[in-house]
């Protein structure tokens, strides 16, 4: 049984059809090809639905049109109860504040395509915001208290 085309390193009929039996867990489920082909030759692989569960942190920077730079931090966790059993590539995470989290992507012109870390590093990013003199914008500012 071939669950992939390692031709087009799209997920088979027949694995999509597992997936949605819940034969087998998206989680479980990697794709041959990345979504980067170039010159025909696969770079690597490309997960299917959630990255590992736990906490997460969002990441966007963005750069102003007089060009200073901001970055958008955030922490959130993903588990059995965030995965959506879809095929896409994606860390789906429950975020505590998300209105606010909104509000700032729609005030600050954020992307809606982010790096994401597989813990929390906000700290990190917060000193290194610092240092290099980024603002650093988070939902939840009171959490990093000195």
């Amino acid at each position: 049984m071939e669950m992939f085309s390692s031709s087009s390193g799209k997920a088979s009929d027949e694995l999509k059809e597992k997936i949605a039996k819940g034969e087998v867990i998206v989680n479980d489920a990697i794709s041959i090809s990345s979504p980067c082909k170039q010159c025909d030759f696969i770079t690597g692989p490309n997960l299917i639905g959630q990255f590992k569960y736990g906490v997460k942190t969002g990441i966007d920077l963005i750069r102003t049109r007089e060009g200073e730079y901001k970055m958008l931090v955030f922490t959130g966790e993903s588990d059995k109860t965030t995965a959506k059993n879809m095929l896409y590539t994606a860390a789906d995470i429950r975020v505590d504040n998300y209105k606010r989290l909104n509000e700032l992507i729609l005030e600050h012109g954020f992307s809606h395509h982010l790096s994401v870390a597989m813990a929390d590093i906000s700290r990190e990013l917060k000193l290194l915001c610092e240092y290099y003199d980024i603002e650093y914008l988070d939902p939840e500012p009171n959490l990093l208290s000195d």
